[in-house]
């Protein structure tokens, strides 16, 4: 028996008769036709009978479905040819094939000969020419390993159906499939330890198969996005690593990465930093530049030491390049059942975030022990895309819910939507250009299974990119570790612990109602401030952990970005006129007038106008310049701004 063709088959019944077609016109007679039937649900076995019937070079085995690496396996195992061949059941081939390759593998005495092949869309019936190799390889019998350093073979199209094989080279080197679940990437190993094997390769500058595509192709399942992991797991089993191999595992790493589904696609980035953090670090001069396009050692540093900085940018290039458009999803892909309860609800309200808000939602889908979480998107009437992302990353996955403000209301009111729709037993919010740490919920749980109980759980933050990070940022996004069985209102305004921003908070749903606690609509800027003074202040057992979960961007045109004098003197008015509802007879005292001058200092510092709109804002709850002047109690800045109302003649 001359060749043997290995077809592994499951649930293809709209494109395996074509395929089987293309074998039965073969003109090389000397050829058997393995069929692999891996244990498919459709009509596909019928179809492999009926062939089977007309013609007694196809034979048929069957198997429990266990994956296209076992379904080759099986079919190599009852071959007979000396050559062996892998034809895909929803691909086709020109009727010589097979007949020229081997002619050629006669010839030559190879050890396999590949020829190319094109690119095929069914609706369309286009086709296009795929060239595996550099034009030199073509034409001439070469040894793979002995050309390596100077051609890059791994980097080419693993496409292993394009080619056949000596039986007995495969079996001298126990060369087969590894064999894992579905039928991703199970030909690169394969490819790469024939490359590795063969004395002698010929290729053939020819197309003859024709490689069916789908249009939006992309590693949705479970298993895919994991597949290459195995197959580099196996070629680095068996051979060192080299530059080689290094370059070839970098390009495949980073195309799986960019078309995954956004379900899988930080984790995969988190495994391929740390693979490549280890490879660089272990093997000194493993990177060889002329195996990489001139952009991409730099990206490769990005990856490996700032990968989630890397996930962002990425994020933001693909957007921009889709020209801003969204493929909308016709049906969810998540493969599981969130909880019925939401344990905890995450609040994100949206508004005009298209190039960030899937980084976001991102971070926040990813989230390790997140079953139990909902997503609540307040979309806050956006004039740009941010709608369609919301609705298109709901249909992927059921822990998202999108709610639609008919009309801009501002933050507030979003977040306060937010709270009306929330189910969860905990409430955490994230502003949509953010990013929760992908273990973030997993360590807020472990918090609240401690001995203590937990009513909010306040944690430390970071900004990015680093570049926009400052001292004084680094101060105010850290919480110290602690526990307050109660917190009093001078405590909230006088301990430095808190990170004093609403969405480094963990909250007990109830704890909210129960303080008929919402966030202030009229105001524009501030509403943590007041939102957090009312939540903090009596409530019992507040925990502080200095682990930093929750990432801030820092950009052009973000609120934080847009604040001034005349915003923070407003915070400032609207926190003393909600003190002034509460308290009788209200006024400030120094450590309040401190906490104040501390807020409000890099606004109005360089202004005498500001700093007297400031003295007489506090002079109004009965605080003066004199009463400052003579306090025991006066911090750095406290003293540099009665320096600032000397100075003004102001005091």
């Amino acid at each position: 028996m001359t060749l043997s063709v290995i077809v592994p088959v499951y649930n293809v019944e709209s494109y395996l008769s074509e395929c089987l077609l293309s074998l039965r016109n073969q003109t090389l007679q000397d050829i058997e036709f393995i069929c692999v039937d891996d244990g498919g649900t459709d009509n596909s076995l019928r179809i492999l009978k009926r062939f089977a019937a007309m013609d007694n070079r196809f034979k048929i085995a069957s198997q429990k479905n266990a994956g296209y690496g076992a379904a080759c396996n099986k079919g190599i195992s009852l071959a007979n040819g000396k050559y062996i061949g892998v034809l895909e059941s929803d691909d086709f081939a020109d009727p010589d094939f097979y007949a020229d390759l081997v002619q050629l593998a006669e010839m030559y005495d190879c050890d396999f000969v590949k020829s190319d092949f094109y690119k095929y869309w069914t609706d369309s019936k286009r086709y296009t020419l795929i060239k595996n190799f550099d034009d030199a390889l073509y034409g001439i019998v070469f040894t793979p390993g002995k050309i390596m350093k100077r051609f890059n073979l791994l980097e080419a199209p693993s496409s292993l159906w394009s080619a056949i094989y000596r039986r007995d080279m495969l079996e001298r080197h126990k060369i087969n499939f590894l064999e894992t679940a579905g039928a991703s990437y199970q030909d690169l190993s394969f490819s790469v330890k024939v490359f590795m094997a063969s004395e002698a390769a010929y290729l053939t500058s020819r197309a003859y198969v024709y490689y069916r595509q789908s249009e939006g192709q992309s590693v949705k399942s479970l298993g895919k996005p994991w597949a290459v992991t195995r197959e580099y797991a196996e070629i680095e089993s068996r051979f060192p690593m080299t530059p080689e191999i290094f370059a070839s595992k970098y390009h495949n790493y980073l195309w799986n990465y960019n078309r995954m589904g956004i379900e899988y696609r930080y984790h995969f980035l988190e495994r391929f930093s740390s693979e490549f953090k280890k490879h660089l670090i272990d093997h000194e001069h493993i990177l060889d530049e002329k195996f990489f396009r001139s952009w991409e050692p730099e990206c490769l540093k990005m990856i490996v030491n700032a990968p989630l900085t890397y996930h962002d940018f990425r994020i933001r290039e693909i957007y921009e390049q889709q020209e801003f458009h969204i493929i909308p999803a016709d049906k969810p892909i998540a493969d599981w059942t969130p909880a019925k309860k939401a344990f905890i609800s995450i609040i994100a309200p949206c508004y005009n975030v298209e190039r960030y808000v899937l980084s976001c939602l991102e971070s926040l889908l990813n989230q390790e022990d997140a079953d139990d979480v909902e997503i609540i998107c307040v979309d806050d009437c956006s004039t740009d895309h941010t709608a369609a992302i919301l609705e298109y990353t709901a249909k992927r996955d059921p822990r998202v819910k999108v709610i639609s403000h008919s009309v801009n209301k501002g933050l507030s009111a979003a977040r306060n939507t937010g709270l009306t729709h929330a189910s969860g037993e905990f409430i955490l919010f994230a502003d949509s250009d953010d990013m929760l740490e992908t273990n973030a919920i997993r360590i807020l749980k472990s918090k609240l299974r401690g001995e203590k109980p937990v009513n909010v759980l306040n944690f430390s933050a970071t900004v990015f990119p680093d570049e926009k990070n400052n001292d004084w940022l680094r101060k105010r996004f850290r919480t110290a570790g602690g526990y307050m069985g109660r917190c009093s209102s001078a405590a909230f305004f006088t301990r430095k612990e808190f990170c004093p921003f609403v969405w480094v908070n963990l909250i007990r749903g109830s704890l909210l109602d129960q303080k008929r606690l919402r966030f202030n609509e009229s105001l524009r800027f501030g509403e943590d401030t007041l939102f957090l003074r009312r939540l903090f202040t009596d409530t019992e057992y507040i925990m502080l952990i200095p682990e930093k979960l929750y990432r801030y961007r820092m950009r052009d045109g973000s609120l934080m970005t847009q604040f001034n004098p005349h915003d923070q003197l407003n915070i400032l008015n609207a926190l003393f006129e909600d003190m002034n509802a509460q308290y009788v007879n209200f006024k400030i005292q120094p450590l309040i007038a401190q906490w104040s001058i501390d807020f409000a200092y890099a606004s109005i510092i360089d202004s005498p106008t500001h700093i007297k709109e400031f003295l007489e804002l506090i002079e109004r709850y009965g605080y003066t310049p004199e009463i400052a002047l003579s306090s025991r109690y006066q911090s750095i800045l406290q003293k540099e701004f009665i320096a600032k109302v000397r100075e003004a003649g102001l005091a």
